[in-house]
């Protein structure tokens, strides 16, 4: 006992009772003694608490312990009293399972992936050979087993267990003679039968009365149409999951029947399971389809339902579509103020609540992404009190390094309220886009400065001392798609710490993707502007210092490439706009 504490896991130590679990089962020679069979059986007559004697079972079984000698302690039903009982990937044969287990009055067993020696036949025989256990037997998973000879049609084997109310025979040659048999089980509530070998459902309506969960994916041999399919399933009662993955000529004709479908609770579940489809990260970045209209119906979805497990694929969905679509379709996107209300909703109703997950952190994306170049977004965003909810959330959340970044980084684009986040942050990620809040505010010039001059002057201090202390982050932790934005702030001669912010940015990407920076500073005219700010009389040596860096790397880069295509004009060259927004996106 003290090796198995002196090597278990610091991070998230084992219960006690686990720890004796894991003592007895990999003992069991210390405390048992052999039959004539070569079974095992306890020497001394302990009783064990059904519940550990459940949980010695599923540890034994799970640690791959389980044999037909080991199983031999169970045979003693007044030494333990199984209940739940887990013998997945056990290698026992039917008869050790038949003399161990059928004698218990069990209400649950998942023997999935057991031995192909232990068959389903095998198992069923066994607990139908107990009335007891014809009646007490809930809950059956067989998934991965051998039917052997079940697939006769004649061989009537599940209805004998009258009690079941749960049944799972996925990934099982199960024929449409078992279904039948499975059908008039007169308490069945649940049944999964996906990745078998049916090909006609209609004996479902034998359970029409009382099916509530019906799983039923990758049933390659189906041979039913769609309005045959429709037509079962509409006189089902409407089950509370139905996940229904079968071929595809089903799918794609169910819009030709909408007149047809009365059983209203499929379109809901077919349209979780196109979310559920959706939401891979090979089809969203590689495969190629409309993305625009995939994000609007998505976006649309997302409005009209309020299931929490699909409410996180959605906005998991639009927030990476929203980074691959053109700087056009984001910012129609966005326009759309009910868009925006939503996900301001969605992050409004996780800060009452106190949470973060994976819903509130992707929400946050999406409208990082689509305030993106768009300024009726971002005017949608501030109308809707997203400016006040957004500091709310960093004040909820003071901890919370992915928040911050997400909150700050959408801030950059509004430019507001800037004076209440702190440059001491740690995480150069988080702290970066503090900094650009400051710089665009300040950027504006003491004539727009509404605050007190001398906290201006303090902010522009700490703005410039925060950026020298910045470690060089590992990995590209933001995306550009124009630095246009960047050269008003490299003419803001006044305030350097503004100069430093946009030349730290510039020379960060240009020294992690160099083949993408460069030449789009190059395009865009970054090297003329560059050469004037190294040549100008009132550029601070710390600015010079990056803006030198920079122009070295355009120099390898265009000698690497020969690149000599002329630059594009600059549009805001020699100004300082009174609204700048830093083009980043979500990585």
């Amino acid at each position: 006992l003290l090796h198995l504490f002196e090597t278990m896991d610091e991070a998230s130590p084992p219960s006690l009772t686990d720890l004796c679990m894991t003592l007895v089962s990999s003992r069991l020679e210390l405390f048992c003694e052999m039959r004539d069979d070569g079974s095992l059986s306890f020497r001394e007559p302990l009783v064990f608490p059904q519940e550990l004697a459940d949980q010695l079972l599923c540890k034994m079984a799970t640690e791959g312990l389980l044999n037909d000698s080991t199983v031999g302690i169970f045979r003693s039903c007044q030494q333990f009293r199984l209940r739940h009982a887990c013998i997945r990937t056990a290698r026992i044969s039917a008869e050790a399972f038949h003399r161990a287990l059928c004698l218990h009055r069990l209400v649950e067993l998942d023997a999935s992936r057991v031995n192909a020696d232990l068959t389903i036949a095998d198992i069923l025989r066994g607990l139908s050979s107990s009335k007891t256990l014809q009646e007490s037997l809930q809950r059956l998973v067989l998934n991965g087993l051998t039917m052997s000879s079940l697939e006769e049609p004649s061989c009537r084997c599940f209805s004998a267990m009258k009690g079941l109310r749960a049944l799972s025979v996925s990934s099982v040659d199960f024929y449409d003679s078992g279904l039948v048999d499975v059908c008039t089980l007169p308490r069945l509530e649940s049944l999964d039968i996906s990745n078998t070998s049916v090909t006609n459902l209609t004996p479902l309506l034998g359970l029409r009365s009382r099916l509530r969960y019906l799983t039923m994916h990758q049933l390659k041999r189906l041979e039913m149409t769609t309005a045959q399919l429709l037509a079962v399933l509409s006189q089902v009662s409407s089950p509370s999951v139905l996940m229904l993955r079968s071929p595809s000529k089903t799918c794609i004709s169910l819009n030709e029947h909408k007149e047809e479908l009365t059983f209203t609770h499929l379109i809901y579940y077919l349209q979780k399971n196109c979310l559920l489809s959706l939401c891979s990260d090979r089809i969203l970045q590689e495969v190629l389809f409309n993305r625009f209209e995939a994000a609007k119906l998505v976006m649309q979805w997302l409005c009209n339902h309020e299931d929490q497990n699909m409410q996180r694929m959605a906005v998991a969905i639009i927030s990476i579509l929203a980074a691959k679509l053109s700087t056009e379709q984001t910012a129609q996107l966005g326009a759309e103020l009910f868009i925006v209300k939503q996900l301001l909703h969605i992050v409004r109703q996780k800060t009452c609540q106190g949470i973060v997950d994976a819903t509130l952190k992707f929400t946050l994306s999406a409208l990082w992404n689509l305030t993106d170049e768009s300024p009726t977004t971002c005017r949608h965003f501030i109308e809707n009190q997203g400016l006040e909810l957004f500091i709310k959330v960093l004040e909820s959340f003071p901890s919370e390094s992915s928040i911050q970044q997400k909150i700050l980084g959408l801030l950059v684009r509004n430019s507001g309220g800037g004076q209440k986040f702190t440059l001491r942050i740690p995480e150069v990620e988080v702290s970066y886009f503090a900094a650009g809040i400051l710089a665009h505010l300040t950027s504006r010039g003491e004539k727009v400065w509404t605050l007190d001059l001398s906290l201006r002057t303090t902010l522009l201090e700490q703005l410039h001392s925060a950026i020298l202390k910045w470690p060089s982050p590992e990995c590209e932790m933001v995306a550009y798609r124009s630095f246009n934005p960047f050269f008003p702030l490299l003419e803001c001669f006044q305030t350097p710490g503004v100069q430093l912010w946009a030349a730290w940015a510039m020379q960060h990407v240009c020294s992690k993707n160099a083949g993408r920076y460069c030449s789009m500073l190059l395009e865009e005219g970054g090297l003329q502007q560059l050469e004037a700010m190294r040549s100008h009389p009132k550029t601070h040596s710390d600015v010079l210092r990056l803006a030198e860096s920079i122009l070295d790397s355009l120099h390898h880069h265009k000698a690497r490439t020969g690149y000599t295509g002329p630059p594009k004009i600059h549009a805001h060259r020699g100004t300082c706009p009174q609204k700048n927004q830093s083009q980043t996106v979500l990585k």
